[in-house]
């Protein structure tokens, strides 16, 4: 990260002229090499290619351990988290303030975005039920595995569904995320973990009914966590146009109109706007 920093700032603002009277496209007088020689790498720079408006690219970061949490919170401008429950997503957004606090930022400046998966339809009672066909769909166990597996890097097919996990696994992969899966239950099996899960570990609170009452579930969390929001998915990560439609026509403008998710972008870049709410 030091040296990439380095790398995006080896452009000074007004670096691109674009003339074309004089067939000059930089000043090469704003443009410098970084000489940069750490544990690691080591490059003379500059940059080759001009930077972003942003300069340094919005960073996202993904994952839950101790060491993934101090590097969210010394440099990323969101983390992207799945928590089982609101108690958890609070703590986790503590710690993340508390960490970027200790860095010198501004915990503000880090937004914390938790993972969910709704379900909508026009009464609570369809949405149940439609939860309820998706998960016993023929390839709805295959596919959250197959997610699962390339989240975690361990292969899931070499274990009897039917049966529960022979011992607590460890993975040098997202070993938060294989936790959060196999705490779902003590001796359930394979089959019952993923469908419990609602496709395993996606969905950081459950949301399943109509627009209104999503929005309720929504809101009340985010009133209980502190913000900033929600990544919205699926359990298996195949997304539908139909879904999509749910989502911006039905859940968004319930949203809107409680004054929970903006109807217009007021910056030019990705980090002004997650800043900006």
């Amino acid at each position: 990260m030091d040296l990439c920093y380095q790398l995006w700032n080896s452009w000074e603002p007004g670096a691109v002229l674009k003339d074309r009277q004089t067939a000059t496209y930089a000043d090469y007088t704003k443009v410098h090499p970084i000489h940069f020689q750490g544990k690691y790498y080591k490059c003379r720079g500059p940059l080759n290619t001009v930077p972003s408006p942003q300069v340094k690219p919005t960073l996202l970061q993904a994952g839950g351990s101790p060491k993934g949490r101090s590097f969210a919170a010394r440099h990323a401008d969101a983390v992207i988290a799945v928590s089982n429950g609101v108690e958890e997503m609070k703590a986790f957004r503590d710690d993340i303030r508390r960490l970027a606090e200790g860095h010198g930022r501004n915990p503000n400046d880090v937004k914390v975005m938790f993972l969910v998966a709704p379900t909508l339809a026009e009464t609570e009672q369809e949405a149940r039920d439609k939860h309820a066909r998706m998960v016993s769909g023929p390839y709805f166990i295959e596919q959250c595995l197959a997610l699962i597996s390339a989240i975690t890097d361990i292969d899931f097919k070499k274990y009897d569904l039917d049966k529960p996990l022979p011992e607590r696994l460890l993975t040098n992969g997202e070993q938060t995320s294989l936790d959060m899966f196999q705490n779902w239950g003590c001796g359930k099996t394979l089959r019952e973990l993923v469908v419990d899960a609602s496709g395993g570990i996606v969905a950081s609170i459950e949301l399943i009914g109509t627009p209104a009452k999503v929005a309720d579930l929504m809101q009340e969390a985010m009133d209980y966590v502190g913000g900033d929001g929600f990544l919205i998915t699926t359990p298996s990560q195949a997304v539908s146009r139909r879904q999509i439609i749910e989502i911006t026509e039905g859940l968004v403008p319930v949203l809107q109109r409680r004054g929970l998710v903006r109807t217009s972008l007021s910056g030019a870049t990705l980090r002004e706007n997650l800043l900006a709410f």
